[in-house]
């Protein structure tokens, strides 16, 4: 920055790089960054006069003397007071959960009210500063709870790119895609034994006609009810993969056969023509699973 004031060149540096590191450090390494942290930090850029989001969206030169929106793709900002009101508010939210188009909120929702209103009582009682960027993320995340990814639907979704990548590297093997149950039976085998988080794996046709099944030792006689030949032409993850031939991964359920929270990710098989041939079905202990995505 010192460089470019001083030159006047930014010599093809990209400055909204700085913003991009910043989230990623807070978002995927949870570093704690100082609010009042140059360039990166949550308040920076950040005004404390109690203007409206008004004022601040129609003439954001009066407050900030630098564009910062398009050095660091970070729009002015505002701290929440007790003359921000309501607009001020779902301004505020939207610039610091990156809300745009029609994701954005405006200020007659509900949770923006209510925000408002524990601001409101803050000031009642006496408070003479500014509400902090802490203070507001806490009362987003407790009135718009659905603009917030949690830690387990971010633990699902890395669980799911995990499970994804796996099944669909075994159904590209040599002896998947020979559908020969004299081969599938040993890579059967080793999936359930280097693999813990693996309870059950399978195959079947083209008309969902179950090849081959195989389980852990200590759970095969839970799934004697499920029989080779089987049909299972109507199951979500064997429909999935012949829709558009790629990896299909189910919601999360319990097992009926041993209890466990699983999810199904299913791929297909192809034959030397690259024609779908079956279907691949690999059910996952998500607890197991877990264990996996936390080492990563």
């Amino acid at each position: 920055m010192e460089y470019i004031g001083l030159t006047g060149d930014a010599n093809g540096m990209d400055t909204t790089v700085i913003t991009e590191v910043a989230d990623y450090f807070r978002n995927r390494l949870r570093a704690r960054i100082p609010a009042n942290y140059p360039f990166a930090g949550s308040d920076f850029n950040t005004t404390r006069v109690g203007i409206h989001a008004d004022g601040v969206l129609k003439g954001p030169e009066i407050y900030s003397i630098f564009d910062t929106e398009k050095i660091l793709n970070k729009p002015i900002d505002i701290s929440i007071s007790d003359k921000s009101g309501l607009a001020g508010i779902a301004c505020w939210v939207n610039n610091h959960l990156g809300l745009e188009g029609v994701k954005m909120i405006d200020k007659r929702h509900p949770g923006v009210v209510r925000i408002n209103e524990w601001v409101d009582a803050q000031y009642a009682r006496g408070r003479m500063t500014g509400i902090s960027s802490e203070e507001m993320l806490l009362q987003a995340r407790k009135f718009l709870p659905d603009l917030f990814e949690s830690d387990l639907d971010k633990l699902k979704t890395k669980a799911r790119d995990i499970a994804s990548h796996f099944v669909e590297a075994i159904a590209e093997t040599p002896q998947m895609r020979s559908m020969d149950t004299a081969q599938l039976e040993p890579v059967m085998q080793d999936i359930l034994e280097e693999n813990p988080f693996v309870q059950l794996v399978y195959m079947t046709d083209l008309d969902g006609i179950m090849i081959r099944n195989m389980a852990r030792p200590a759970d095969r006689a839970r799934y004697k009810a499920m029989g080779e030949d089987d049909d299972f032409s109507d199951r979500p993850w064997f429909i999935g993969p012949l829709k558009d031939g790629k990896v299909f991964v189910t919601d999360f359920y319990t097992s009926k056969y041993t209890g466990a929270l699983c999810i199904t990710v299913s791929a297909p098989i192809r034959n030397a023509r690259e024609e779908i041939a079956g279907i691949m079905g690999v059910d996952l202990r998500f607890e197991e699973l877990v264990k996996l995505v936390e080492q990563d």
